[in-house]
């Protein structure tokens, strides 16, 4: 496990550090209200990936270990044609009511909309070399679509002069070529692909990921519903500065995602074993001080230096920005016991959370709006994740020494 997490984390921080050496040209290319589009995406993507895959993208990897691999070939092409038939139920109405109501956003959604595709393609294809413990394929894939998106941004942004729908298009073209090349090189799901809807797996698909729905929902509240709030009670330019911080806040993340993906098949091994308690209270310590330190040294270096960094358009958005790192630190470490309700499929007493968070999310969000003024969203997403996580905590541990799991 430790090899598959240095090398997770090791493409991990590379990741990050084009994530944020790249910033400062956005920012100088955007002003925070063209920024604004992007957020406006983000908040768009958060809810249709999901959409697309019926929130149960996470059955790709436990069924690739429980099952056969004939019966998860079985299982994998019903998942994608049934993916395939989301994605079509949605288009129709959304784009009806695009066209009538929403114009002028017409280019943003078609975009966006292309992107989440590409991006469930590569979530399934992520899902298996996980489970498969391919960590230097993961990594070398997903930094090669960073650097492609990059390349391609500056390509449009300072060659072609877009403006933020060049940077909607250098992602769509580096997700299309990244997932196309993954399915074809990478996967034996072209190759195994047919039209085969299995009844009973669908069931197991719907059964699994309705009740995930309503934590979906609460989860775009945590994440997203911060830029919604800005953009009500103050502009669309702060909007801006909360994407900037989000993406910072991404960055960080990746390391989270990269770190959940070594535990996370360790994990499920030693709970089908009868363990994993040890395992739980290691990764809560070890990354807890790891996680925690990044987002200290980070928040430190933007408070010094974020108008140097990010250009006089966003000096202090340092605040929002060391608020956002600390809440995705906190997600980080409860991420980790959120496998466990995921593999025991206990996915109503993870919605249960979730919703949990998302509404002292709110509470706390509007509450704080007139001492802090446009913080408040940022220090609400902050208290939920503390919250989510001591109680998340209480119940995995409590999950695991019922199903007699106590070394």
């Amino acid at each position: 496990m430790i090899k598959k997490s240095f090398n997770y984390f090791s493409y991990s921080i590379v990741g990050s550090l084009v994530g944020i050496l790249s910033l400062p040209y956005l920012t100088r290319m955007l002003s925070p209200e063209e920024f604004a589009y992007i957020g406006i995406m983000q908040v768009i993507l958060f809810i249709l990936i999901p959409f697309f895959g019926f929130q149960s993208v996470s059955l790709i990897g436990i069924n690739k270990v429980k099952q056969s691999y004939d019966d998860f070939r079985t299982f994998r092409n019903s998942y994608i044609n049934f993916s395939i038939f989301m994605i079509v139920l949605l288009s129709i109405p959304l784009f009806l009511i695009v066209s009538f109501f929403f114009k002028k956003y017409m280019l943003l959604i078609i975009l966006t909309y292309l992107i989440a595709i590409c991006r469930h393609l590569i979530q399934i294809h992520n899902q298996e070399i996980i489970q498969d413990g391919k960590a230097s394929i993961f990594g070398q894939l997903n930094l090669t679509n960073q650097l492609l998106a990059l390349s391609f941004t500056v390509i449009c942004l300072s060659f072609v002069e877009m403006s933020w729908e060049g940077r909607l298009l250098s992602l769509l073209l580096a997700d299309l070529l990244l997932s196309t090349i993954r399915l074809y090189f990478f996967s034996d799901i072209v190759i195994n692909y047919n039209i085969l809807i299995d009844k009973i797996q669908i069931k197991e698909i719907v059964f699994y990921g309705l009740p995930l729905f309503i934590a979906l929902f609460a989860s775009w509240i945590t994440f997203e519903f911060d830029k919604l709030i800005v953009n009500h009670f103050f502009s669309l330019e702060l909007v801006g500065l909360y994407t900037v911080a989000y993406t910072i806040g991404a960055s960080l993340n990746i390391v989270n995602q990269s770190v959940r993906n070594a535990y996370v098949p360790r994990l499920r091994m030693e709970l089908s074993s009868g363990r994993g308690i040890n395992l739980m209270k290691k990764f809560q310590i070890y990354y807890g001080l790891v996680i925690f330190t990044l987002a200290l040294f980070l928040s430190i270096i933007f408070y010094f230096f974020d108008a140097f960094i990010l250009g006089e358009k966003y000096l202090g958005v340092w605040k929002i920005i060391s608020v956002v790192l600390f809440a995705y630190a906190f997600f980080g470490v409860y991420s980790g016991y959120g496998a466990i309700f995921e593999f025991y499929k206990l996915t109503v007493l993870k919605t249960k959370f979730v919703v949990l968070g998302a509404i002292m999310n709110l509470i706390i969000s509007l509450s704080l709006l007139p001492f802090i003024d446009y913080l408040a969203p940022a220090v609400g997403t902050l208290a939920s994740f503390v919250i989510i996580l001591f109680v998340s905590y209480y119940f995995a541990l409590n999950e695991l020494k019922t199903r007699g799991i106590i070394e």
